[in-house]
């Protein structure tokens, strides 16, 4: 019994260790990455589904073309689990991406990506236009802003998109 016991406490210690161990190195990949890497954009040339999720989000198969700046353009593929809500991204263009030119090592920079914005022809927008007067308009933003509802910056930028209607 002190044996099995034994052995199950070094194995657990191992095991936390090559855990910690390869999150270690993950990190400092990524801080090396942010710090001496390159900017560059990934176009997604394919993307296939594995059928594995992992915490409920999918591992995809996806093939890439990276280029820009002082990159050397080359294609590469990689296993990666992308969030269901970081999906989209995937198709609305070109990735940023941070490079080390030299090992060609690379990550996408999330933070950088920007949603995909989509346009239909002849739709009405959802939320129409405010018909009210502008000084009303305005008299209402100035009242929001002196109960302290709005930051100076809001204020500032509401004034600023209600006068540029003139």
């Amino acid at each position: 019994m002190l044996w099995t016991g034994l052995g199950v406490t070094v194995l657990d210690v191992v095991l936390a260790v090559a855990i910690a161990a390869g999150r270690t190195r993950a990190q400092r990949r990524t801080h090396r990455l942010r710090r001496t890497g390159r900017r560059a954009l990934a176009q997604v040339l394919s993307v296939e589904q594995t059928g594995v999720r992992i915490n409920d989000q999918p591992l995809l198969e996806l093939r890439l073309r990276i280029e820009g700046g002082d990159v050397t353009p080359f294609e590469a593929e990689s296993r990666s689990v992308i969030s269901d809500v970081r999906l989209p991204l995937l198709y609305a263009g070109p990735l940023p991406v941070l490079v080390d030119p030299e090992t060609l090592e690379w990550e996408f920079d999330w933070d950088s990506a920007r949603p995909a914005s989509f346009t239909a022809v002849g739709v009405p927008s959802a939320v129409p236009a405010d018909q009210r007067p502008i000084a009303d308009r305005l008299a209402e933003l100035d009242s929001l802003f002196q109960r302290d509802l709005l930051s100076r910056e809001e204020y500032d930028a509401a004034r600023a998109r209600i006068l540029g209607e003139l």
